[in-house]
């Protein structure tokens, strides 16, 4: 006997064997190719790199105190500031990629632009700052 198990997580049919023919999407989602998906996470990716570079500069040159993030000064603090701020990437790198995979790419592009606008504008105006004025 065929019926429809239409539970949220089951994407095809029940048998008449009691077996299930398809994947349950939560233990295995079916592998969707996303352009718009994938150009996302690489600007992520892009945008953590140049965070992380611009952040390890900025306070290699001109302290601690400039580091506005207070969930880094401990960590930099116990592991120093290469390994603090590679972890913290890693961390974040990490945290988009389970975003992508889940296919939240809005979300994913609106934290890509926080980064741009809270992270890599200050850096790059406090650089030039530093520039100009030297």
């Amino acid at each position: 006997m065929w019926f429809r198990f239409r539970a949220p997580g089951v994407a095809r049919d029940i048998g008449w064997n009691g077996r299930e023919e398809g994947l349950v999407r939560w233990w295995k989602p079916e592998l969707s190719r996303s352009v718009c998906g994938d150009a996302i996470i690489l600007l992520f990716f892009a945008a953590q790199t140049l965070d992380g570079m611009l952040t390890y500069i900025g306070v290699s040159t001109m302290g601690m105190r400039i580091e506005a993030n207070p969930l880094l000064h401990p960590l930099v603090v116990l592991c120093g500031l290469g390994t603090a701020v590679t972890a913290a990437k890693l961390v974040v790198a990490v945290l988009g990629i389970v975003l992508h995979r889940v296919g939240v790419h809005t979300v994913l592009a609106t934290l890509t632009a926080v980064y741009v606008v809270a992270a890599l504008v200050p850096w790059t105006g406090l650089f030039l700052m530093q520039y100009w004025l030297a």
